[in-house]
């Protein structure tokens, strides 16, 4: 319909914006043109991969999610190492604890990039967090990526805990 109203440059964005933030950043020329209306920053396996140690991970799945005791076995994917289990649920009673991570770089994430990991984000963000990144597509896009895209495999590492029924 652009182009035949006479518009020059037509993209599609095949599966949208999700799939623009799973790409390395690397493999897209247009990356910068990308204007987010949120405060907090999305990052996606590949740039999360290059991040140093100065970031404290916030895993917002259940207890038992985070355990690796959810009675749907497929959930139970290990955690990355040294992240803190806060559950989206228990957020708001863990403000004091999350004050110490007030001017630290910040990882929230969850199981597959759903709803609670963006929720806490915006939480922590409207509450002066100036420095919070959620993980696109969570862990499991994280596993995924490494297992599946040739020179990622080092990703695998940041995991731990991933029992063997799942690895």
């Amino acid at each position: 319909m652009f182009s035949e109203k006479g518009f020059m440059n037509v993209s599609v964005l095949i599966e949208g914006i999700s799939r623009w933030l799973y790409t390395d950043p690397l493999q897209i020329n247009c990356r910068n043109e990308y204007v987010s209306p949120v405060q907090y920053k999305i990052v996606n396996a590949f740039s999360f991969g290059t991040w140093k140690q100065n970031y404290v991970a916030i895993d917002v799945r259940s207890s038992e999610e985070f355990n690796n005791n959810h009675k749907d076995s497929w959930r139970n994917i290990g955690a990355l190492r040294n992240a803190v289990n806060i559950p989206f649920s228990d957020l708001n009673d863990f403000s004091d604890q999350l004050q110490t991570y007030k001017k630290m770089q910040i990882l929230i994430y969850d199981f597959s990039g759903g709803n609670d990991a963006y929720a806490a984000a915006k939480m922590l963000s409207a509450n002066g967090f100036k420095n919070v990144n959620v993980l696109a597509g969570g862990l499991f896009n994280l596993r995924w990526t490494a297992a599946n895209i040739k020179g990622q495999r080092n990703l695998a590492k940041l995991v731990t805990g991933v029992p063997e029924i799942n690895q």
